[in-house]
């Protein structure tokens, strides 16, 4: 009998001493200078389900233990291991309240070391909001429009068009494809028809009296230029189709941020636009050759190429494609001086929909050209034939 305690006394010191060789595991006091606890832990409903918990980095922290509890005083059971400074806890059921609070971990050598516990939050899961798509009602009757904006607030409007026939659904102010929450107001514009033509005056009876010269429109509005764009290639008439949209819907001023472009400013805007969005988001607004460019970009990229270098080819195959046009504003100056293209950026106008609108008015009644609403770019791009 002994023998056998003694066996497993020898047994178990032997174990023990093997304890150096693996990993130790410490946590460490509140004030320690090894690793500081989380600070400013702060927990908020997050719109699509579920809470958001939100800290400040913790220098040196490979992770942070995420606990949770529905009592404040304990309870408390670890849910996840993070290496970021968020973290979105889904798995909630709606109307009830939940606690949180970490730690913070770094291992030094074949020590971790874990922090004390940070500030305790708390947060209730609200149910989500849920969001729809605007459904293209262009052409369509008032009662199929209606119809398809179920999930919206529907105000209705009425515009002349020459292009759309009377009581047929001119479009939206809210853009077509865009994410909306249910409920959201919406303006459906509804086609007057033509405007109507007026009456011919009876021909006066010639007089001695000297012809007039025809008294110039005087606009409210103003119309300005973005920095380093250059306003002597726009003409008059362009800029008068712009503040005639503007005075109509009552607005004070837009800004013009972009007008004619050489090779390397078209490649360098598409460059920066596809960095903000996403090659698939800017294919939808080229055409073919914009497209070729755009490829050109993403096999820059699969290259490691620098940016300086993908913009250099994107410019050379501009230049490749051209007579084609990648963009109606990267022409030369002749054909530019017959079509004027121009953007307008969204931040520049009072009211973007009120401005849609208009602009839609402005299109029909043939005051301007074209009218592009490029929501990805966040921008109206207007054409105008002088």
């Amino acid at each position: 009998m002994k023998r056998k305690i003694i066996s497993v006394i020898l047994i178990m010191l032997f174990v023990f001493s093997l304890f150096p060789f693996f990993p130790q595991y410490r946590v460490e006091a509140a004030n320690s200078s090894t690793i500081s606890s989380p600070k400013s832990l702060k927990a908020v409903s997050y719109s699509q389900g579920g809470i958001k918990l939100s800290w400040d980095n913790v220098s040196g922290a490979q992770d942070y233990f995420i606990y949770r509890s529905t009592s404040k005083n304990g309870g408390y059971k670890i849910i996840k291991v993070v290496k970021t400074t968020t973290f979105i806890n889904r798995s909630v059921t709606v109307g009830k309240c939940y606690y949180f609070k970490l730690k913070a971990r770094k291992t030094i050598g074949n020590v971790k070391y874990q922090s004390a516990f940070s500030n305790i939050v708390y947060g209730t899961a609200k149910k989500p909001v849920l969001y729809y798509v605007v459904p293209n009602v262009y052409n369509n009757t008032e009662t199929q429009a209606v119809t398809k904006l179920k999930n919206f607030q529907v105000v209705k409007t009425y515009a002349n068009s020459t292009t759309i026939v009377i009581n047929m659904v001119i479009g939206t102010d809210l853009v077509t494809g865009s994410k909306h929450k249910k409920g959201s107001k919406i303006t459906l514009i509804i086609s007057k028809g033509p405007s109507p033509t007026p009456s011919p005056s009876p021909t006066p009876t010639p007089t001695s009296t000297p012809t007039s010269t025809p008294t110039p429109t005087v606009y409210k509005s103003t119309v300005l230029f973005a920095p380093g764009i250059d306003s002597s290639v726009v003409s008059q008439k362009t800029i008068d189709a712009i503040k005639s949209i503007l005075d109509r819907g009552g607005l004070a001023s837009a800004t013009i941020s972009s007008t004619i472009r050489t090779s390397l400013s078209q490649a360098t805007i598409m460059y920066n636009n596809i960095v903000n969005t996403s090659p698939e988001t800017q294919k939808s607004i080229y055409g073919d050759a914009g497209d070729q460019v755009i490829d050109v970009y993403i096999a820059g990229k699969n290259a490691a190429k620098t940016k300086t270098q993908i913009i250099q080819d994107m410019v050379n195959r501009i230049e490749t494609l051209w007579p084609t046009r990648v963009s109606n504003h990267c022409v030369k100056p002749a054909d530019y001086a017959l079509v004027n293209v121009i953007d307008i950026g969204y931040s520049s106008v009072s009211d973007i929909q009120i401005f849609r609108v208009q602009a839609i008015w402005a299109r029909d009644n043939g005051i301007i050209k074209t009218f592009l609403d490029e929501p990805s770019n966040s921008c109206f791009h207007i054409e105008v034939q002088n």
